[in-house]
């Protein structure tokens, strides 16, 4: 190079002016003295010639380590950070490793370092690789009438979102029909299956009317069989209807007493806690919370429903319960994975853990005529369900991540108190430690032993990491 990456300043006695050596250790990794061009010593010192030429050259077996960093949607600080070694006689980097892309996202060409790159000295050794969330994402709205897939509306599909991003559908005024389902539903896109759904029932018609006869459960079964009947105990003794009960043989074993992590994060280091929850999702938490040797026992990965396809994530959580009765599918042969599940739905899997309760009276003002009545009202005499502060329970109404999780860990007996978590517990940072799911959320994302209170309460004394099967 024509100008010097260094220069040093020394002083040698007239009386002597003989420079016998110089210091070498600037020297880059990879480099050499190059002892043709640079000046020979011992070099004796006079007015006109008063300057020391040093030259590196590369050396042939040398080599030159580098930087890649990855970042995040144009985040400042790098997620993970790798290095790597190239010759220093050839130090050209042509390719770098994009396996920790994380889902949803892509490379962005346009701020990352251009490859091939040229490594040379410590001035420039580092690649910088960015991701950004795709924003090739579509989502489907469909209208259909109530607990079918009958469409009264024609399907509205909107494209070019971005991953990651919540969306929010109104439901539309349809002449002839009234809207059974919420109003307004938000999803947060994921890669695929993004669908909302609204529910319409005919004018003047029931919602029993828009149902199948043999579709009275939280999954339209398409078997002949409806809810038992719970007698009530102002008409025989509570030993009577306990033994009437007996035939509700729980279809699943849980672990209830390892208390290992059931629900995760997403790619962009979130929770979601006020996010919906999908069919499908919910399989899977229930297929990890089985015991190994009951999962054994029903494991399969064959179904009969014709929108699990090969390869889907899910299919093995699907086909498994499936497979044991613990989930159904609709009297179309569908399951509907992507679909978001209901409060009702929810309670009545849940209830196929364990006998159904008695219970005297509807818990709730709004479920009374209600095809999922007999499992909610077991489940709230369990204490697994609660309803608003109006006294009603919205069965319809799609459930949270959070309402998802508190259930579950009331069918499992988990409870803790916030003093009570490990600080070294995970964190994420849409979890606000003052919610009122706080507590539901650690227990459900934190591996954790404990020892439990008399009160039911569990004090934690190590968080530990499995390899689950997730």
């Amino acid at each position: 190079e024509e100008e010097p990456f260094a220069e040093i300043e020394a002083k040698v006695l007239v009386a002597n002016p003989v420079v016998g050596s110089v210091s070498y250790e600037n020297i880059p990794a990879g480099y050499k003295l190059d002892a043709v061009n640079s000046t020979e010593l011992p070099f004796t010192v006079t007015v006109e010639a008063n300057v020391i030429k040093v030259y590196y050259i590369v050396g042939e077996t040398q080599e030159l380590e580098y930087t890649v960093e990855y970042y995040m949607n144009g985040e400042e600080e790098p997620f993970e950070v790798i290095y790597g070694l190239v010759l220093a006689s050839n130090p050209v980097v042509e390719n770098v490793s994009y396996e920790n892309m994380p889902i949803g996202f892509e490379l962005d060409e346009a701020i990352s370092t251009e490859l091939p790159f040229e490594v040379f000295i410590a001035e420039q050794d580092i690649i910088k690789v960015y991701y950004k969330a795709r924003t090739d994402i579509s989502y489907t709205v469909n209208y259909y009438l109530n607990n079918t897939t009958t469409s009264v509306a024609s399907t509205k599909i909107v494209e070019n979102q971005t991953f990651g991003n919540d969306v929010t559908e109104n439901a539309i005024s349809i002449s002839g029909y009234s809207l059974v389902s919420q109003s307004s539903v938000t999803i947060t896109l994921e890669l695929e299956d993004n669908v909302i759904n609204f529910y319409y029932r005919a004018v003047g018609s029931s919602d029993d009317d828009s149902r199948d006869d043999d579709s009275r459960d939280d999954d339209n079964r398409t078997d002949d069989s409806s809810p038992p009947t719970i007698v009530s105990p102002s008409v025989v003794e509570e030993e009577e209807v306990i033994e009437l009960l007996d035939d509700e043989i729980p279809l699943g074993a849980l672990d209830r007493e390892n208390h290992f992590q059931y629900l995760r994060g997403y790619p962009d280091n979130t929770i979601r806690p006020e996010g919906l929850i999908t069919r499908e999702e919910v399989a899977a938490v229930f297929y990890r919370l089985l015991t190994d040797s009951y999962r054994e026992s029903i494991f399969t990965m064959e179904h009969s429903f014709t929108d699990v396809e090969e390869g889907r994530w899910s299919t093995k959580h699907i086909a498994t319960l499936a497979n044991a009765g613990i989930i159904k599918g609709y009297s179309d042969g569908t399951f509907r994975p992507g679909q978001y599940i209901t409060k009702a739905e929810l309670a009545v899997i849940a209830s196929r853990f364990d006998k159904l309760s008695p219970f005297e009276g509807d818990s709730f003002s709004d479920i009374s005529d209600h095809w999922a009545n007999t499992y909610i009202n077991s489940a709230a005499a369990k204490g697994w369900v609660n309803g608003y502060s109006d006294g009603t329970f919205k069965p319809d109404k799609y459930i949270s991540r959070a309402e998802f999780v508190t259930l579950v860990n009331n069918v499992l007996g988990r409870k803790v108190k916030k003093e009570d978590i490990l600080p070294e517990a995970r964190q994420f940072p849409d979890l606000d430690e003052s919610a009122w799911y706080y507590e539901a959320i650690q227990a459900a994302i934190n591996s954790h032993y404990y020892i439990r209170l008399e009160d039911g309460y569990q004090i934690w004394t190590e968080i530990y990491y499995p390899e689950l099967d997730m």
